[in-house]
């Protein structure tokens, strides 16, 4: 170092060695994208800040606590070697599950300096809704779908789906405030049965759709003997039961149960002290309890209600044959104007005019049990059970 006086001159010289400190690295500042996750084994990718020196072969290690917030045990997201400022992309692992208390930071090794946390939340996926009956409301000739909802948390709604065109569809939503019971306005019961499912969602997502509830759907036809109608119907689909009630009255109000009988997948019975002006219902014998309860306020589920009049037949009696028929179909002959055929599940699997007095049905159907709807030149309709075989 060189002293000089005012003058400019030199007047002597001193030589004082300087020495320059290096500021040792810290870690300031860390995030993390995404701030929660729904999927373990998901990506995270955690952004650091640094300031100071870090020495070469350093290493940032992103490390994520335990639920309650501890490091005592840390678990490895990711590494990252360098010096600098960075982003280390990680991977949240499957053990580690739902909870809001979680912790992340970075860590490194040259220097070894620990940064701040930042919190974590691993969200629950929803829930697995189940349906809890599918009935009919024989006031608007409607299905009402039912579902319970006390043992079920962190759900934002409810979806329902049903079968449209032999599609799984999304029909409606609706928010978890609101009665766990959803009316299908597009359904008319007097015509198929109708399947329905349903799922939970939160912010997760949806939850697993859940199995299939199906109405029942009942017909009506005149039997050969004078004053017996046959009723058949297609089983309830959605838990297990044994038993199914026949009822019977002079109008809709006062049905009353004239006979059990035992559940089938197909179920049939003869009624040999019938009217043309009764009126016919099924109804499952042993449901399961319901919260809330089911469509009629009384916990039950009912079929569609006929009447005996539309199965009376005219003078000129509809022929099915040979029946049971094979691949090769039936003969319908009559005076049909047009008919739909649906199988066991009620899906319309035939339906045409028809010109003349007769016509071949179910011709290249699978093996199986069906229902002839014929609607008559008369204006009467009239079902028929068609059996196919190999």
């Amino acid at each position: 170092m060189n002293v000089t006086s005012t003058s400019g001159c030199t007047r002597f010289s001193v030589n004082v060695p300087i020495a320059f400190q290096a500021i040792p690295g810290v870690i300031t500042g860390t995030t993390t994208t995404p701030t929660s996750i729904c999927t373990p084994g998901g990506p995270v990718n955690v952004d650091f800040i640094k300031n100071g020196i870090f020495n070469a072969g350093n290493i940032f290690t992103a490390q994520a606590s335990d639920a309650n917030g501890s490091f005592a045990s840390p678990t490895v997201l990711g590494t990252l070697a360098s010096v600098n400022n960075g982003t280390i992309n990680g991977t949240w692992p499957a053990s580690l599950g739902v909870g809001a208390g979680y912790l992340i930071r970075v860590v490194s090794s040259n220097p070894a300096v620990t940064g701040p946390t930042t919190g974590f939340v691993v969200n629950a996926g929803a829930p697995n809704a189940t349906l809890c009956a599918v009935t009919v409301n024989n006031t608007n000739n409607r299905t009402t779908v039912t579902w319970e909802k006390a043992s079920l948390t962190n759900v934002d709604s409810f979806v329902v789906y049903g079968m449209v065109n032999g599609v799984q569809t999304r029909l409606a939503a609706q928010p978890y405030s609101a009665f766990t019971q959803w009316t299908d306005n597009t359904s008319n019961v007097r015509v198929r049965p109708y399947k329905y499912f349903i799922a939970s969602k939160n912010a997760c997502g949806l939850g697993i759709i859940s199995p299939a509830h199906r109405t029942m759907h009942l017909t009506i036809g005149r039997g050969q003997a004078s004053a017996t109608y046959n009723l058949t119907w297609n089983g309830y689909e959605g838990f297990p039961h044994t038993r199914y009630e026949i009822l019977k009255g002079t109008t809709t109000a006062n049905l009353a149960v004239i006979a059990t009988v035992e559940a089938y997948d197909f179920n049939s019975y003869t009624d040999l002290a019938g009217s043309a002006t009764a009126f016919y219902a099924v109804r499952v014998a042993n449901a399961p309890t319901c919260n809330p309860s089911k469509t009629d306020g009384e916990g039950e589920i009912w079929s569609n209600i006929v009447s005996a009049g539309e199965g009376t037949a005219t003078a000129v009696a509809l022929n099915l044959y040979p029946n049971p028929s094979n691949q090769a179909g039936a003969t319908l002959e009559g005076p049909v104007a047009s008919y739909q055929l649906a199988d066991a599940s009620g899906r319309v699997v035939e339906s045409r005019p028809v010109t003349g007095d007769r016509a071949t049905v179910g011709a290249g159907l699978p093996s199986g049990v069906y229902i002839l709807r014929a609607n008559r030149a008369d204006g009467l309709v009239q079902t028929m059970r068609l059996v196919i075989g190999n």
